[in-house]
């Protein structure tokens, strides 16, 4: 065998293992989200649209969240184990196979500054550039900074007090997603209140009759 097909061969090798070792899966508008080995994510490669499986089967990195107030509405709600290169850890909210909420939790606060390029990372190549809202514009909650990015998403800086330069969590948001679970909740009271109201008709005969 000769010493260049022997090359070959290697890297032919390589590639194969190398294959098996990276997990690659595409987000929204065909962002990629890669693992650097079987059953883990990257958490800050992570952004809003993410399919839900690519969360769900990093093991390694990504616990489901058990508590009752986590899987209101129908949602999952995935808490990282690992935390990123500023100490936050992830928490993933996701309904309908995809990630509709990205948050990233900073026990020791950080600068706007590195709390804005933690939202950006979050952010789908679709989005636009974090824009502040100005007061008055739906930003006025004491301690949280609001920004549109895009169309749909909206991300949201949590303030360590008022005013403070220091972020203790920073969140994006699909709200197209949230809009979707409100009409989803609000069909299911429509839809529990017309069962409530055709059994108390059905009743009504029963009633009549034990009055007679």
């Amino acid at each position: 065998m000769s010493a260049r097909t022997s090359r070959s061969m290697l890297f032919i090798a390589l590639a194969a293992v190398c294959s098996m070792q990276m997990g690659c899966g595409s987000g929204t508008a065909g962002d990629p989200v890669v693992g650097t080995k079987q059953g883990t994510v990257n958490v800050e490669g992570l952004k809003v649209g993410v399919p839900e499986g690519i969360i769900k089967d990093a093991v390694l990195t990504f616990v489901l969240d058990e508590q009752p107030a986590a899987k209101s509405g129908g949602r999952n709600q995935y808490l990282s184990r690992t935390k990123d290169s500023k100490g936050g850890q992830f928490s993933a909210q996701c309904k309908d196979g995809e990630c509709f909420r990205l948050e990233a939790i900073y026990e020791t606060p950080i600068s706007k500054e590195k709390a804005l390029e933690t939202l950006t990372k979050m952010l789908p190549t679709a989005a636009g550039a974090p824009e502040l809202r100005a007061a008055g514009e739906g930003n006025a909650t004491a301690g949280v900074e609001k920004y549109d990015c895009g169309e749909t998403i909206v991300g949201e800086l949590f303030l360590v007090e008022p005013k403070s330069d220091l972020v203790r969590l920073v969140a994006a948001t699909d709200k197209s997603k949230m809009k979707k679970k409100k009409a989803d909740d609000e069909a299911k009271a429509d839809d529990a209140k017309d069962a409530d109201a055709k059994d108390k008709e059905a009743d009504a005969p029963k009633a009549e009759g034990k009055s007679e």
